[in-house]
């Protein structure tokens, strides 16, 4: 499983955007996947050893290795991938605020 660090500053220094806490267990997981990359494995081995991303995600990134369009894959893997991960975080909101009111 992947070691998390702790995740803080800005994305943009000049603006001053905050880093989501979301983004963070995947920027501490960037280190891992590097080095699995590096020394020879597969980038869909690499991400599913992070255990972050879904099993279809990894199986279409294995399709776009296998044909050669990894980078066009990931594009248009990216939206999909962030808009599932924004309509989980809504659920679970929801979810919570109906927990707290229930209280």
């Amino acid at each position: 499983m992947t070691q998390l660090r702790e995740c803080s500053g800005t994305v943009d220094q000049r603006r001053e955007i905050p880093i989501p806490r979301s983004v963070c267990a995947f920027i501490g997981a960037a280190p891992q996947v590097r080095q699995f990359v590096l020394d020879g494995d597969e980038l869909s081995t690499a991400l599913d050893e992070t255990r972050l991303f879904p099993e279809e995600y990894i199986s279409l990134v294995q399709v776009g290795e296998t044909s050669g369009t990894v980078p066009e894959t990931l594009e248009r893997l990216s939206p999909q991938f962030e808009e599932q991960a924004r309509r989980s975080l809504v659920a679970l909101a929801v979810a919570l605020s109906w927990l707290i009111w229930s209280v």
